[in-house]
Formats: structure tokens, C-alpha cells, sequence
């Protein structure tokens, strides 16, 4: 099975082979159709996956509890940048789907003491879109409201942004399975 970025990871400069997909894009897995939905904010290139009339992969576009940080890219400097394009992909793309549509986000966040804000290890990190505009009352803002949230109050990266960068890119390769889960699963704060 090929590795599927969007469109715009061409313009990243990684150091391996992929196929971009486009929004609007479908692939089909087995009797699945998975619709592909560009959600640039985070990173430039994210998109996002409705899987049929049950799911959306929401990546760091959106958890259940907030939204994906838009300097981590961007940088401080351009921050605003990526914020304005948060704002487009979670008014024009997310909250357009169906509330009974199960958000599916990339991870679930995880404090510096190791809990589990959202979540159970071992348990699927999952809501419906429902309850997540219920929750989350930075989707009530307007643009300009939203955007200066976003950016007024930057938390630290997290410590091993510039490893995981890399790792993304095709860079550096983790120095162990284990150093890889300590990755994945380790405290994050990529989102706002």
C-alpha cells in the first residue's frame, strides 16, 4: 500500500517517496471509500480522511478536547498564517460533516506527568462531532477572535519537536522501537 500525504507535502522537501493526494481525492480499501479532505493549519500539507458516512481521521486538525497548534510549523513569526488556514479547514471543511460523523484525531494529548487528559491506553480516542462543537468553545469564535487566541499565548514546543520533525521528514530514523513509542505516546502539547 503506497503512503498518501497531501499534495502540498511536494513542496517539503522529504526525504522519501510518497503518493499526494488531492481534496476530494477517494480511495477505496477493501468496500471502504475514504474521501480525502484538505485540512492545511497545523502543517501545510495535512489533510484529513472521512472513511463512508461513519468516520473522520482528523489528524492534529482536530482532538476531541482542542484544536492543533499552528506555530509549529509556521513558526512564531507566521504563526497567523497558519491560524487563518486552522480557521478555513475546522469553518469550511470539519464543520461542515455530519454530527454523527465519529471524530478519529492522531493521538490523544498527554500531560508532562504521563495522564491521559482525554482517553484510556489501549482505548480508541473518539467522539462524535457533536459532542466536540459542544465541547470545544474555540469553534464559536469568529476569525479574528480565533486567530488571536491561536497565537497570543504560544505554550513551549514540545521537547522533542525538532527529533520528531525530523522523523517526519525522513531525516532521522528513531534509535529503537522503544525510543519510537516513547515518541508517539511520550507528553506532547501540539495542540492549543
Amino acid at each position: 500500500m503506497p503512503y498518501h500525504l497531501g499534495a502540498r507535502a511536494t513542496e517539503r522537501d522529504l526525504a522519501y517517496e510518497f503518493d499526494h493526494v488531492e481534496d476530494g481525492d477517494v480511495i477505496r480499501l477493501g468496500d471502504r471509500e475514504i474521501s480525502v479532505l484538505d485540512a492545511p493549519g497545523h502543517t501545510s500539507e495535512m489533510v484529513n480522511y472521512r472513511v463512508d458516512d461513519e468516520a473522520i481521521l482528523t489528524g492534529d486538525a482536530l482532538f476531541v478536547d482542542s484544536v492543533g497548534r499552528t506555530e509549529v510549523q509556521f513558526g512564531e513569526e507566521d504563526a497567523e498564517t497558519g491560524a487563518e488556514m486552522e480557521y478555513d479547514t475546522l469553518h469550511d471543511t470539519l464543520l461542515d460533516q455530519p454530527d454523527e460523523l465519529t471524530v478519529l484525531p492522531g493521538h490523544v494529548t498527554i500531560a508532562n506527568d504521563g495522564r491521559f487528559e482525554n482517553g484510556t491506553p489501549g482505548q480508541p480516542v473518539a467522539t462524535s462531532l457533536a459532542e466536540v462543537r459542544e465541547r470545544l468553545d474555540l469553534l464559536d469564535l469568529d476569525r479574528e477572535a480565533f486567530v488571536e487566541r491561536m497565537v497570543g499565548n504560544l505554550p513551549e514546543k514540545p521537547d522533542s519537536y525538532e527529533t520528531v520533525i525530523a522523523i517526519n521528514l525522513g531525516r532521522e530514523q528513531p534509535d529503537s522501537r522503544r525510543a519510537a513509542a516513547k515518541l508517539e505516546t511520550g507528553a506532547n502539547n501540539c495542540s492549543a
